[in-house]
């Protein structure tokens, strides 16, 4: 009897995960505006079995969750877990601060207009809505930090970003935490582009900070 009610907790467990994937593959593939074509090529996982997974029948592999994952820049823990209802987020730099008495506050404001066509640069084509970076037809392995770095200097070629402005920008700190973080994630995201591309994107200005020229 125990192991009967065991076995039935299981199937109704797995049940259960499947539909959360099912719901959050689909929901986050919308959400991109991806179609399952399109997003099948970007994750590498073939089209048939992606419509399993949206339809609930799959049962797939770790391998196969991994790439599903990677596809939809969350964790695999965000595709199997309950479905979460939608959010907005703001970054830092998109709030309007001000005080009130010893209290600072934020105020939330609509999101200010932003370029969401592809951006094409030296061989790169950055897509802001998706957040995928292609060269040629090979999609870079970006992280979600790399690619906002990218997206704030590309989006402002030309101009010297120093390192107070991009730890406000992507990290939303107002302060230098007195660490070397910009410059770690920017010397990775350096080592990332020169394998696609046949000259240094990103600029060093010494003593100021980087730009894309």
């Amino acid at each position: 009897m125990a192991n009967a009610m065991a076995k039935c907790y299981q199937d109704n467990r797995m049940d259960d995960e499947r539909a959360n994937l099912a719901h959050n593959v689909r929901r986050l593939r919308e959400a991109r505006g991806l179609s399952q074509q399109r997003i099948s090529q970007l994750s590498r996982v073939p089209r048939p079995t992606w419509a399993s997974l949206e339809s609930g029948a799959a049962n797939p592999t770790l391998s196969v969750l991994s790439r599903v994952a990677a596809g939809l820049q969350v964790s695999i823990e965000e595709l199997i877990g309950p479905p979460r209802s939608a959010v907005q987020l703001f970054r830092a730099g998109e709030i309007r601060e001000r005080k009130r008495g010893g209290a600072r506050l934020r105020a939330l404001l609509r999101r200010p207009s932003r370029r969401m066509d592809p951006i094409r640069i030296d061989g790169l084509e950055i897509d802001p809505v998706h957040r995928v970076v292609l060269s040629g037809s090979e999609r870079l392995d970006l992280t979600r930090t790399e690619f906002d770095l990218l997206l704030a200097l590309i989006e402002r070629r030309g101009e010297i970003l120093n390192r107070q402005l991009l730890l406000e920008l992507i990290w939303g700190y107002r302060f230098d935490p007195g660490t070397n973080i910009v410059d770690v994630h920017v010397n990775r995201l350096r080592r990332k582009l020169d394998g696609a591309l046949a000259h240094e994107l990103i600029r060093t200005v010494r003593g100021v900070g980087y730009v894309v020229d």
